[in-house]
């Protein structure tokens, strides 16, 4: 009887390794409940910006830079209840929100797909994954805590509502300062004063744990994702301290976000406003412009879950450091939006 070849490999290869990656998939997914659970602490220091340990408060301008530059996977859903006309007018940038009421959010969110696509308004966006970022908007206070707290039960992890009146979004975003930025070379040059004098500043890596892993990070920065900063700066410090692994900043810390380029940057600094961090400051260029170390690598934008790209290739640069100490002195004399600098603030940025 003829030999029949297998021309695409052992059939036992083929099962194994599809068994070994539905494996890791498990294991991912177990890891992944772990670490939620264990980066949910027992109990939240209450804020004036804190209804509940189960979700944060942002400020229009934060769910207006979310809308704009789509930091990461989110989903807005107007709570108001269904009538005919909804006493508040919705801002133009929430106009794509999810029209679904307060007492409704349980059901549609915790009911799969077939709950989400039997929803007239759900149905026509995609449904939200618990990964996804969810904020609530509404006039009434209580239904955006009631849709919060029913997000959290059906294992929303990172949920927030809007903080203040509806009626006046859009006064409250322009009233809101403009953001801070630092370029690379005085970046660089505070970093590098950090290693000999120990300043105090905070350097925020807040790109996913992936990019990080694959594409390396600057030397000195320390780990906090865009999407779950909100509800970290909540923390008890203890608590934050062993979920992030380096000490929690305290409100008068100066603080530098830095991700891929600025944009999830921006947004980071801005939540971290809104919990009364008011020294933020945006790294304008972000991994993708350091070139000043090679473990640090260029790379294009992608979405988690889809394969990585292939590093860009970028020639090595030096430190201008006539630019830098020029553009130090200017961010130390200009006065602050979001209130003066403190002392320590001065000190590290004093050229």
């Amino acid at each position: 009887m003829p030999s029949v070849a297998n021309v695409g490999g052992s059939i036992t290869s083929a099962v194994a390794l599809t068994l070994l990656a539905w494996a890791v998939r498990f294991i991912r997914s177990a890891h992944n409940k772990r670490v939620g659970a264990a980066r949910r602490p027992p109990e939240v220091a209450q804020t004036n910006t804190t209804h509940s340990r189960f979700y944060t408060c942002l400020s229009p301008a934060s769910i207006q830079l979310l809308v704009e530059t789509n930091p990461f996977p989110h989903c807005i859903f107007d709570v108001c209840p269904d009538r005919p006309a909804a006493p508040e007018k919705l801002p133009p940038c929430l106009s794509a929100a999810v029209r679904l009421p307060a007492k409704q959010v349980q059901a549609v969110l915790g009911g799969g797909m077939t709950a989400w696509m039997s929803h007239s308004s759900a149905s026509q966006h995609p449904m939200p994954s618990p990964h996804h970022f969810i904020v609530f908007i509404s006039g009434n206070e209580a239904e955006m805590e009631e849709a919060a707290n029913a997000a959290a039960a059906c294992a929303f992890e990172h949920v927030a509502v809007l903080q203040g009146s509806l009626s006046h979004f859009d006064e409250a975003v322009n009233a809101q300062g403009h953001l801070r930025y630092i370029h690379r070379d005085a970046l660089a040059i505070l970093l590098q004063r950090q290693n000999t004098s120990g300043s105090t500043f905070r350097l925020l890596d807040v790109r996913r744990s992936d990019e990080r892993m694959l594409f390396g990070s600057i030397e000195g920065s320390c780990h906090l994702p865009a999407h779950q900063l909100p509800a970290a700066l909540q923390w008890p410090p203890s608590s934050f301290e062993a979920a992030y692994h380096f000490p929690k900043p305290t409100l008068q810390d100066l603080i530098i976000l830095q991700s891929r380029t600025h944009k999830r940057a921006a947004w980071a600094a801005q939540a971290a406003i809104d919990a009364g961090y008011k020294h933020c400051i945006v790294y304008r260029q972000g991994t993708y412009g350091w070139r000043l170390h090679p473990s640090v690598k260029a790379y294009k934008s992608y979405e988690l879950g889809h394969a990585p790209p292939e590093p860009d290739v970028q020639d090595p640069d030096s430190i201008n450091h006539s630019t830098a100490q020029a553009e130090l002195l200017q961010l130390y004399s200009h006065p602050q939006p979001h209130g003066e600098p403190s002392s320590d603030v001065a000190d590290d940025l004093r050229a």
